[in-house]
């Protein structure tokens, strides 16, 4: 059946192996990511010293989601569990593995569209490549969160019981996620509007009436938040943003939109001949700029933190194409039709995680090899003071987050006597001197495996 300009919708489904192999690979990599203590990385640490004092500070209005994913290491160190090199794997373990188990979800419930599949194909990797080494950060959870919403949200069907209670379920947890979150909110609750207008199934109605209303409080919440200047990180992370800075990565990101867009017009009509070829050269200048930037850019370990806020347009990005894909649905009933991308994409989504993924992997190694020279440094220290800076190697000190060096420190250590790693200059929540006050002499690294 063709629509007003006699193009054809294309809700053909992809097949099984595709969000297998996408969840494995993600699998994969969020395995290696915990296995290498990737929670410790930037102010991981920090938290991890704080839980275990008993003293954490929370960012401003974000407490709720951080006590929820700190409560595993809550309860082991309730537990009488001291052994530092096991709590930072099970912290490791909770930053990864509930977005991981999100976007696997999302695999599945994408899969009976290609076009849709894709996109989360995109959106997943992006978010792991760039977020998931420097996995405190919240962003990490209230992504998946937000885009998954949205997905369930643009399905043309009637929402199941479990679908219901997926998208409400994902929205409370954006709440407290993060404020930058505040857009994605006003989309899901565009789409809301949009699912009310055109697919109006009274079934529906209380879920939906739910998710607005949670929509509502995390955007006034949020909008507190920056009005009141509650969080001094937040200023930076707008000032990315709105300074189109690091400029090689914002365009990057952009490019990847594009692809992304592309794609989802060759997979949603019959397109011709130009636009895939359109597609195809764009994607393959993304694959270009991306191994272009991949030496100072994508393996740098700091990108983790200033990609965060990239990443969050890209989802904003994700969920107006979900808007638009809903929109065309219910414009034109969907048949299955094999498009000119359809066979392409299967291609894509298999060779997608092989071209990426590595740069995480990569992060991981470099990363434990970083705690391994640490770890060596502060043993074999005669002196109480060690100063990372000077004693460590140019690889591992690019993995130094500076105010945090203290809290490594003392994770790291394998006796009490251990050295003391010593902070740059500037604020730090604990004087070095104070360092072996924070924890229990009890608290130690033993080796696990």
């Amino acid at each position: 059946m063709s629509d007003s300009i006699g193009n054809v919708v294309n809700t053909r489904s992809a097949p099984m192996w595709m969000p297998i192999l996408a969840s494995g690979s993600l699998l994969v990599v969020a395995t290696i990511l915990a296995i290498s203590r990737g929670s410790l990385y930037g102010d991981g640490a920090y938290y991890l010293v704080s839980l275990i004092s008993g003293d954490l500070l929370m960012p401003p209005n974000r407490e709720p989601a951080t006590f929820i994913r700190h409560l595993p290491v809550i309860a082991a160190i309730k537990w009488g569990i001291s052994n530092t090199s096991l709590l930072s794997l099970i912290m490791s373990l909770t930053y990864v593995f509930v977005p991981l188990l999100i976007w696997i979800s999302a695999f599945f419930i994408a899969s009976t569209d290609n076009a849709k599949f894709l996109l989360i194909t995109y959106m997943s990797l992006a978010s792991a490549v760039v977020t998931w080494l420097f996995s405190v950060s919240e962003l990490v959870l209230g992504i998946p969160a937000v885009v998954v919403a949205s997905l369930i949200l643009s399905s043309r069907n009637q929402l199941c019981f479990l679908e219901k209670s997926a998208a409400i379920t994902l929205c409370f947890l954006v709440i407290t996620t993060h404020e930058a979150l505040a857009l994605c909110s006003v989309l899901i609750l565009s789409q809301v509007i949009l699912r009310r207008r055109f697919f109006n199934d009274q079934s529906e109605s209380k879920a939906l009436t739910v998710v607005a209303a949670l929509c509502l409080l995390n955007l006034v919440w949020s909008l507190s938040m920056l009005i009141d200047d509650l969080n001094p990180n937040s200023k930076y992370f707008f000032d990315a943003l709105f300074d189109f800075t690091p400029f090689p990565v914002a365009a990057f990101t952009c490019l990847i939109m594009l692809s992304m867009l592309s794609w989802t017009a060759v997979l949603s009509f019959q397109s011709p001949p130009f636009v895939f070829v359109a597609a195809g050269l764009i994607s393959l200048m993304a694959v270009l700029s991306g191994l272009l930037l991949a030496p100072n850019f994508l393996l740098s370990p700091y990108f983790s933190y200033v990609g965060r806020a990239w990443i969050l347009v890209l989802a904003c990005g994700t969920q107006i194409l979900f808007m638009w894909l809903f929109l065309l649905r219910c414009k034109v009933p969907p048949i299955a039709v094999q498009s000119r991308g359809s066979r392409f994409t299967y291609l894509l989504s298999a060779l997608a995680p092989l071209l990426v993924l590595w740069i995480p992997l990569s992060q991981a190694y470099e990363w434990t090899r970083a705690q391994y020279e640490v770890r060596n440094l502060i043993s074999m220290s005669r002196q109480q003071f060690v100063d990372p800076e000077i004693s460590l190697s140019s690889s591992a000190s690019r993995y130094m987050w500076g105010w945090t060096n203290p809290s490594l420190g003392l994770i790291l250590r394998q006796s009490p006597s251990a050295g003391v790693l010593l902070p740059p200059q500037g604020w730090t929540p604990f004087d070095p001197s104070e360092a072996r006050k924070q924890i229990s002499d009890n608290f130690t690294w033993r080796a696990l495996f």
